[in-house]
């Protein structure tokens, strides 16, 4: 793999640095956005609260986020988005909608640098320069492909209790081709795209500012706010209805993760006794937000940790 200058490198992780920043800036302001719809997932009953505003960094840049939770842990979503095998590509597209088909990494950066912590977050905190190459979701769009400063980090919140919280970020910052240093196998890169995409070179480009990923963990073990934020840059098109629809649908897309990660670890040979039945019937608070079941108020059980709760 190819190294940069040590200036070169110097720089773009500090751009990656400070993009991870703001986005998570931009994460914990959502609240004090514009409230654009509330959205439930079908299979987990999970709530998820859609904003829309404006870049904090760049007022001229729109911004769309949603705010959930999710019952997972900082380590499973953080392997799952290490994008390393083709399994991991096929659920990255399951979850939330980017057929990626071909995912390069053009430099390898150094960590970037966040809060020591006694036990990691995440398995392999790291920044890259990865080139991808995807298929839109709308039939006859052609294939796109993008070049980003990938980010995963590991941080440290302090919340409103003064409590200091674990995370972990995932942030996309798209760099232009022009920022690109040049290097001796710049030609040979090209090639290869032309020969993974039809041995034509693609000029339709996606990019987006300070986009990704703020997991959180809360007081509730495995249980972990979650923050999608997705900062598009325009080109060639205005931000009009359709592609504010758009975005708001991209970031709807976060409700999927759970289900996906459930299925995971979703024991499929255990069997489940009447006694399991009976402690159903007999719970009267929900495991979740300890509101009490009453006639108006249904209860689902979990096939796996046996929690009952609400799906409201």
């Amino acid at each position: 793999m190819a190294t940069l200058p040590p200036p070169d490198e110097a720089r773009f992780k500090r751009i990656a640095k400070q993009a991870t920043a703001d986005l998570v800036r931009n994460a914990l302001s959502l609240p004090n956005l514009k409230l654009l719809s509330r959205v439930q997932h079908k299979a987990t009953s999970r709530h998820a609260v859609i904003y829309g505003g404006h870049d904090s960094t760049d007022p001229s840049l729109p911004m769309v986020g949603a705010h959930t939770f999710l019952r997972s842990s900082l380590t499973d979503l953080a392997d799952l988005f290490q994008l390393n095998t083709p399994a991991k590509l096929d659920a990255y597209g399951a979850t939330l909608g980017s057929r990626i088909t071909a995912k390069q990494t053009l430099f390898s950066l150094t960590s970037t640098e966040h809060p020591a912590a006694t036990s990691s977050a995440s398995s392999a905190p790291h920044c890259e320069i990865s080139w991808f190459a995807y298929n839109p979701p709308l039939p006859g769009m052609s294939k796109r492909d993008y070049c980003v400063l990938e980010s995963h980090t590991d941080i440290e919140v302090l919340d409103q209790s003064n409590h200091v919280r674990r995370g972990w970020v995932r942030c996309l910052h798209s760099i232009d081709d022009v920022a690109w240093v040049s290097r001796p196998d710049r030609a040979s890169f090209m090639m290869f795209t032309k020969d993974w995409l039809g041995r034509r070179l693609m000029n339709m480009y996606f990019t987006w500012d300070r986009t990704g990923l703020v997991c959180i963990e809360t007081d509730t073990p495995g249980l972990l706010e979650v923050y999608y934020v997705l900062v598009p840059v325009l080109t060639g098109a205005a931000w009009n209805v359709s592609t504010k629809r758009m975005a708001k649908r991209q970031v709807e897309k976060i409700l999927r993760l759970e289900q996906f990660l459930s299925y995971q670890h979703l024991d499929y040979g255990r069997a489940i006794s009447a006694s399991v039945v009976s402690v159903k019937n007999t719970t009267k608070c929900c495991a979740r937000c300890t509101k009490t079941f009453h006639w108006l108020r249904t209860k689902r059980q979990c096939h796996r940790c046996l929690d009952v709760s609400s799906p409201e």
